[in-house]
């Protein structure tokens, strides 16, 4: 399977396939994409540009990609039933948060709707976990969205930008529970500048709405008083352009 899905975009599959890490990898992406249809979102395992960019990939990040979508998908896989798991994204939520031993407060936790975007990001600022929401949005592949930097596939304001990063500062500086985003509604583009791609990419402008922004905190410690260990944000989004339209937006 994974050799039909690489021979199709003109390439040899031995020079990818004969490195076992990239099999592994690859055998998780793809496993996931499948577990994905159930809950109704179709993806790409990977893309022409993103293979190509794959031998620039370092073995560690590899090896910790496989397996967090290892994870994933032993989290979202119904099994033998082929069923989708009821209430997925709240479950998937807490799984991620027990799994990387951190919490988030009962007040953000209450917050959060259907439907919503969830991010769970670490004290150095690597997302842990998203919700699978977000595979509604882009049109990414999963081996892009690993194997290229966030800021060569989307961009948006340097406003939008800056406002987001004090928000962070300001919930992991003072461990804020609880913070409603500065700036809320921002447009957001993807770029397609991570690499050669040279099937036909489809540019999607997406408004998001940031909603709310928190702190986590180890499990271990009081909400309170314990120490930032990583922020959760939620947001929503819909896509507003497509192609040309997508293209011609202009950010100030």
């Amino acid at each position: 399977m994974l050799a039909a899905e690489i021979q199709k975009y003109d390439l040899q599959e031995e020079s990818i396939l004969q490195d076992p890490v990239n099999v592994k990898l690859l055998e998780a992406l793809t496993r996931f994409a499948d577990l994905l249809t159930i809950y109704g979102y179709n993806v790409r395992i990977c893309s022409k540009g993103s293979l190509l960019k794959l031998s620039e990939t370092p073995n560690k990040k590899k090896y910790q990609m496989t397996a967090y979508f290892e994870q994933w998908s032993n989290w979202i896989d119904p099994g033998p039933s082929r069923e989708p798991i009821e209430d997925i994204e709240l479950k998937c939520l807490k799984k991620a948060l027990h799994h990387y031993g951190l919490k988030a407060s009962d007040d953000f936790l209450r917050t959060i709707a259907k439907d919503q975007i969830v991010e769970v990001y670490g004290d150095e600022m690597i997302q842990l976990y998203r919700s699978l929401s977000f595979f509604q949005i882009t049109g990414y592949s999963l081996l892009d969205i690993i194997v290229h930097e966030f800021y060569h596939l989307w961009e948006r304001s340097t406003k939008a930008i800056e406002s987001t990063i004090a928000d962070c500062n300001a919930v992991l500086d003072g461990n804020l529970p609880l913070k409603a985003f500065t700036i809320s509604r921002q447009i957001i583009r993807e770029t397609n500048q991570g690499g050669v791609v040279q099937e036909p990419f489809v540019n999607r402008a997406i408004l998001a709405n940031f909603i709310n922004i928190g702190s986590l905190v180890s499990v271990n410690d009081d909400m309170i008083h314990g120490v930032a260990r990583g922020v959760i944000c939620t947001s929503t989004a819909e896509i507003i352009a497509m192609g040309d339209d997508a293209v011609n937006i202009q950010f100030i």
